[in-house]
C-alpha cells in the first residue's frame, strides 16, 4: 500500500458521511452543524494537522444508553472533527480489510445487515442445516490487547500516518461527564 493523502477531498467526503448519520456533539460541544458552518476552514484545519502529525483526538464522550433489556450501555462519542478523521481513515483502509473478513460475517460491515444475516441463515436450513453459532464477545473492546491488534492491523495497512492515528484512537481518553480516564483502565466503551 502506498502512502496515504488525506487531503482536502477525502475529508470533504467523510464529513458527509458524518452529516448523514446525524451524530451528537462530542465533548468539544460542537455539533455536525457547527462544523460545517465553517467547513472549508476547519477541513483546512484538519488537513494541515495531519500533514504536519500534529493530530490528536479529544477525548471521547462516555453517555450510558437503555438497552431493550433495560440494561445501561456505555457509548464513546468523538467530536465530529475527530469522526471526520476517522471516517476518511475508514474509506482508505476499510476496502483493504474487508477482503480479509468471513463471507459469514455480517456485523459492522458497510453494505451488510442484520435482515441479510437472516437470510443468510435461512438459506443454510433451506440446505438442511439446523445449527447456528452466534458469537459475540462480551465487551470486547473493551478487553482486547492493543498490541496484539495493532501488530496484526499492520500486517494489512503499511503506512504509518494511518498506524499513528489507529494507535492515538486507541489511546485517546475518556470523559464520563465528572473525570477524565486513561484508556489503560477504560470500560465498557
Amino acid at each position: 500500500m502506498k502512502k496515504i493523502d488525506i487531503n482536502h477531498s477525502l475529508l470533504s467526503s467523510a464529513f458527509q458521511h458524518v452529516k448523514e448519520n446525524h451524530g451528537c456533539a462530542g465533548v468539544d460541544g460542537v455539533t455536525i452543524e457547527r462544523f460545517e458552518a465553517n467547513l472549508d476552514l476547519n477541513l483546512a484545519k484538519l488537513q494541515d494537522e495531519l500533514e504536519r502529525q500534529i493530530y490528536f483526538p479529544l477525548p471521547l464522550m462516555k453517555i450510558l444508553v437503555e438497552k431493550k433489556n433495560g440494561e445501561p450501555r456505555a457509548l464513546c462519542i468523538p467530536v465530529v472533527r475527530d469522526r471526520v478523521v476517522e471516517t476518511a481513515v475508514l474509506q482508505i483502509i476499510g476496502p483493504v480489510l474487508e477482503k480479509e473478513f468471513e463471507e459469514c460475517s455480517f456485523a459492522y460491515r458497510k453494505g451488510r445487515s442484520v435482515r441479510q444475516a437472516v437470510y443468510k441463515i435461512k438459506d443454510y436450513y433451506d440446505k438442511g442445516y439446523r445449527w447456528v453459532v452466534d458469537a459475540d464477545i462480551d465487551a470486547f473492546f473493551d478487553s482486547v490487547d492493543h498490541n496484539l491488534l495493532l501488530t496484526k492491523f499492520k500486517q494489512y495497512i503499511h503506512d504509518p500516518q494511518i498506524q499513528r492515528l489507529i494507535e492515538l484512537w486507541l489511546a485517546a481518553e475518556i470523559w464520563d461527564g465528572t473525570s477524565i480516564m486513561d484508556p489503560i483502565i477504560r470500560t465498557s466503551c
